[in-house]
């Protein structure tokens, strides 16, 4: 055999023998699928994690929802009801129940339920006065009169309301028309076009002023010393409130523990109790003051006042509230002829006004001498006039919130 022949077959030998021991890698790692090139092919190997930018994902199991961990900052914990994401699953107050409270310890379960991204409550049944008393907000931080936006929600809302048995009712919502008759104002404080909502039974009930939503998904007024069930809806959380702790109230018309009232444990104000209607912060203070004594007490808390009372809506509240006879705002120049020179603290007051003979009492003013100071009768619920000084009764003081 010549040396060229022996060359050629040395060299098919060892092609072969490459094959074969090559073979086996492909056999090890298929996994019966497209065989992946093996890592140590030249020219062919997967980027190594310290490339920056060419690291591989992390594929590790980390048993966290498939729609992706919860925000930054987030670490689950039971629900509650608080306004807030406890468990970090996107839904707020869910697996829970939330409950209202007319006064502290007075509370009642509500029922949640969503609509879109909303999230509301339906509560048992309160009286109008009382609900405008902003009682949803002792739910959690963020809740509010509800207040359908537009069409599609208000039917939604109905719709969830007709579902559930136990909801199919009226309900209050966060429109009315304390101001002005026929002119509708939302809580917060915009106006509203009710015209096409409200259902032709509205203006049948007297002294009406705030509106109910029916399961039909009408509208009626209703008197506010009407009862029905309230409905809440979960807004923007209030910029810097925390859930309840046991830290008490300061007296700065600020709801500082978070549990929906006002100053009722602040230092100074034992004798006090709060609660809000409408746009004010109203104060009920029980200890027996001479109406200056009242005055400097209101003025006490800050930026307080006693109260003006501009409607017969704010006076069922007050009534409702007071539980007593209390001060007010109103007062009369003693050298004035009866019953001319009365006047609340930010504006004169006479019979002219439509609401004179709504707010006082039968044979209100009286011609009696030296009688120059208003107060609420907690029996008539209605508007009297007494000495300033003989007489000390309890004082209903107010002020912005």
């Amino acid at each position: 055999m010549t040396f060229d022949v022996r060359l050629v077959l040395l060299l098919v030998t060892l092609s072969v023998g490459c094959s074969l021991a090559r073979a086996p890698l492909f056999e090890e790692i298929d996994s019966g699928g497209i065989d992946a090139p093996p890592a140590d092919v030249p020219g062919l190997d997967a980027p190594t994690p310290d490339v920056p930018g060419l690291d591989a994902p992390d594929l590790t199991d980390t048993g966290m929802p498939d729609a992706g961990e919860p925000d930054a900052g987030c670490v689950p914990v039971d629900e509650s009801c608080n306004g807030l994401d406890d468990d970090c699953d996107d839904a707020t107050d869910e697996d829970t129940t939330c409950r209202v409270c007319v006064t502290p310890g007075n509370c009642s379960d509500c029922v949640r339920f969503e609509v879109g991204d909303r999230v509301y409550q339906s509560c048992p049944n309160i009286t109008g006065y009382r609900y405008w008393g902003r009682v949803c907000g002792t739910l959690a931080p963020g809740y509010d009169l509800a207040v359908p936006n537009d069409t599609p929600e208000n039917d939604a809302i109905a719709e969830q309301l007709r579902s559930v048995p136990q909801i199919d009712a009226y309900h209050w919502i966060g429109v009315n028309d304390f101001e002005e008759d026929g002119t509708y104002l939302t809580v917060a404080g915009g106006r509203i076009d009710a015209a096409a909502r409200l259902a032709p039974t509205s203006g049948s009930h007297a002294d009406e002023g705030a509106v109910v939503l029916q399961p039909s998904g009408n509208w009626e007024d209703w008197p506010l010393s009407a009862t029905h069930r309230a409905l809440c809806e979960l807004g923007p959380r209030p910029d810097g409130c925390s859930p309840p702790s046991s830290d008490p109230d300061e007296c700065n018309q600020l709801d500082d523990d978070c549990d929906g009232f006002w100053d009722e444990d602040c230092a100074g104000s034992a004798t006090c109790t709060s609660r809000v209607f409408w746009d004010h912060v109203y104060y009920v203070c029980t200890e027996d003051m001479t109406a200056a004594e009242a005055g400097d007490a209101c003025r006490e808390l800050d930026g307080g006042r006693l109260a003006v009372i501009d409607h017969r809506f704010e006076l069922q509240f007050a009534d409702d509230f007071a539980n007593a006879d209390a001060w007010v705002g109103l007062s009369q120049d003693p050298d004035a002829t009866e019953p001319d020179g009365w006047r609340w603290l930010d504006a004169p007051w006479s019979s002219a006004d439509p609401d004179w003979s709504v707010l006082w009492d039968t044979a209100m003013p009286s011609t009696q001498a030296n009688e120059d100071c208003g107060f609420l009768n907690d029996s008539s619920g209605r508007l009297q006039d007494r000495d300033c000084d003989s007489n000390r009764v309890s004082t209903l003081c107010e002020a912005p919130f």
